[in-house]
């Protein structure tokens, strides 16, 4: 999505800076658990406990919900579907396009530009974005990063959607 939606000349500067930000991420200290909101699903003992050798632990959800707030820590539901996950993503990413530095045309004027001031335009934004504009574009990309970091932690393949208590697939 940073690579091919961004592609555009006038997106040019956010999509590169995105691209390689994302590819230079690291979660070191990203933990997941992951807990079923269904308290009996015979998929869960056959998947996790082969030949019946296993335990279930049951917690309270609303005292899990207390600990995890009181401690800092983000107790959120998964995402199993793909359009879901997908649309979150999306909604992070166009965030940080509206908030990072950009050329100072609208898009559509940008484009009805000859070539020569567009290439004009987009050198000034690099030259601008190198200098006075740098802090604030890191700081537009690194928020980014932190909560697309934080968001693939909610991310489920579709094949665990039993475990949600809503699901209806």
């Amino acid at each position: 999505m940073a690579s091919g939606a961004y592609d555009d000349d006038y997106w040019a500067h956010f999509g590169a800076a995105l691209y390689r930000s994302v590819d230079q991420m690291r979660g070191e200290d990203l933990y997941v658990s992951s807990f079923s909101e269904r308290p009996d699903l015979l998929s869960q003992w056959r998947g996790y406990c082969p030949g019946g050798s296993g335990y279930c632990i049951g917690f309270d959800q609303a005292l899990l919900a207390e600990y995890c707030e009181e401690q800092g820590i983000r107790l959120e539901k998964s995402l199993f579907k793909h359009d879901d996950q997908l649309g979150a993503v999306a909604r992070i990413i166009s965030a940080a396009r509206d908030a990072f530095p950009s050329i100072p045309y609208t898009e559509d004027v940008f484009h009805s530009l000859p070539p020569k001031e567009k290439v004009e335009s987009m050198f000034e934004l690099q030259r601008r974005l190198d200098g006075e504009l740098k802090p604030e574009a890191d700081v537009v990309i690194e928020r980014a990063c932190e909560l697309l970091l934080g968001l693939a932690s909610l991310f489920k393949h579709e094949g665990f959607h039993e475990e949600a208590a809503n699901n209806r697939q």
